[in-house]
């Protein structure tokens, strides 16, 4: 229920007057990627006496740069993560209590037809609802008024670009580095 609640009180935060959502929104993005920077903190202080100064800092600036990346995925894909949450649990509760069937269904149907391949169109079918909630969050932060939909906005783009950057991040570093060859190469 994590990606949900954090979701829900993301978007009533910007419900309420614009300073007090200010506060509201650093909060809870500080509590959402905190937990990616606490192993950078730890890192700070040397724990190798033949460690060089230099590669010591080193390896922490790659630490940081790693939770930063953390952090901007875990923000990314929140409204994702919440709306499969959501799903399961609707999915589960209705197979339990009404149809009585499926229950052992494990690969959602949207998941099996992804593809081997998928493109960014794929992904954007399989992931609508990250980008619903990105435009629907904007939309009632635009409509409360008080201006929180500045506060609003950039969290609902990244939303809605959300399926794009998860097809970015699932290539492989391979696939980004060298072209593939055409069929006339080939």
């Amino acid at each position: 229920l994590s990606p949900v609640t954090c979701l829900l009180a993301l978007m009533a935060g910007w419900l309420l007057p614009f300073k007090a959502s200010v506060v509201w929104t650093i909060f809870f993005t500080g509590a959402l990627v905190l937990p990616s920077f606490i192993p950078a903190w730890a890192g700070i202080a040397p724990r190798h006496a033949g460690l060089s100064l230099r590669s010591h800092f080193r390896a922490v600036a790659s630490d940081f740069r790693l939770a930063f990346l953390q952090s901007f995925l875990i923000i990314a894909l929140l409204a994702h993560q919440a709306w499969l949450m959501s799903d399961a649990i609707v999915r589960t509760l209705f197979r339990l209590f009404i149809s009585r069937r499926n229950l052992l269904e494990w690969t959602p149907a949207a998941q099996a037809t992804i593809g081997r391949e998928p493109t960014t169109l794929a992904y954007y079918r399989w992931m609508w609802g990250a980008v619903l909630t990105g435009s629907a969050a904007t939309a009632a932060a635009w409509v409360s008024g008080d201006q929180t939909w500045l506060l609003a906005a950039p969290f609902g783009a990244l939303w809605v670009a959300s399926p794009a950057i998860a097809r970015w991040v699932s290539q492989s570093s391979m696939e980004r580095a060298e072209p593939r060859p055409t069929a006339a190469d080939a």
